[in-house]
């Protein structure tokens, strides 16, 4: 009942404009809550909401095809969000469990640059160096039903050492797939 109530008004518009081209555009929509930065020394300890949408592969035949992916990470604490966008693959081990590998890029609204230094020499937050960094997750999921699937994922944004500073970010959490 309750993912009902909270999927309802995105899965009918996503699905309606489905309908409406006579084509699948969404395969499904992800809804779920991550912890910010697990690092064993957190810089930015606090709870971000997680949304996306997984548009149907063009080559849905094939396995292992990638899927194109748009999301965002809110965080709920005034530390990094995030808009991303990217491809994901998905490779099923049964009917019920499968693993999810997205690959993309995530425009944030963190620091750039590390300026402001507390007691002990610690960074009072992290610094991702350039406006635009990588971003990849590995998800583990377990279908609840056609429509449902239960995921824990770990996520990490970083420029891989192409700009000056390059603290990276690793969040891991919990998230709710509608399937269409």
């Amino acid at each position: 009942m309750a993912l009902t109530i909270i999927f309802q008004p995105f899965s009918s518009a996503l699905a309606q404009s489905s309908q409406d081209n006579s084509q699948n555009i969404a395969d499904s929509f992800t809804f779920g809550v991550m912890q910010q930065d697990v690092e064993s020394d957190p810089i930015e300890d606090s709870i971000s909401i997680n949304v996306e949408v997984l548009f149907a592969a063009k080559l849905d035949k094939i396995p292992w095809s990638p899927q194109p992916v748009i999301g965002a990470t809110i965080n709920t604490d005034n530390d990094t969000s995030q808009f991303y966008g990217g491809m994901a693959w998905q490779y099923n081990f049964s009917d019920r469990f499968y693993t999810e590998i997205f690959f993309g890029a995530a425009f944030h609204d963190g620091e750039e640059d590390p300026d402001t230094v507390l007691a002990g020499g610690r960074e009072a937050h992290r610094a991702y160096g350039c406006p635009l960094n990588f971003r990849e997750s590995l998800s583990l999921g377990w279908r609840l039903s056609t429509n449902y699937s239960l995921m824990t994922t770990v996520t990490h944004m970083s420029n891989a050492g192409l700009c000056a500073a390059n603290n990276g970010l690793t969040n891991a959490g919990i998230r709710v797939r509608r399937t269409f």
